[in-house]
């Protein structure tokens, strides 16, 4: 029994790295899963922001455009009621 000793103690041993390897290979597997789980959301996340980011951009600029075309027509509005008096650089703004 003795001389089977250095045996036994090497299979033990071998079974043992075997399973301490094959648990660190299945927690590398789930924290890989978990990371692109994570990665799916945040970049769900981050298109949903962007898209909303561009509607309430495109919500201004069409508030703009509309303020733009107003103060377009009043300045002319005020150019034909002043008899075309305005400086020619104003002028040639509108």
């Amino acid at each position: 029994m003795k001389e089977y000793l250095p045996l036994i103690m090497g299979v033990v041993s071998f079974v043992g790295a075997a399973l301490t390897w094959y648990d660190a290979v299945v927690r590398k597997r789930y924290a890989a899963e978990r990371a692109v789980g994570h990665l799916t959301t945040n970049y769900a996340a981050l298109s949903g922001n962007v898209a909303t980011l561009d509607r309430m951009l495109d919500d201004r600029l069409d508030t703009i455009q509309r303020e733009h075309s107003e103060i377009k027509i009043l300045l002319q509005v005020l150019i034909t009621q002043s008899g075309g008096s305005l400086p020619p650089a104003i002028k040639r703004e509108i």
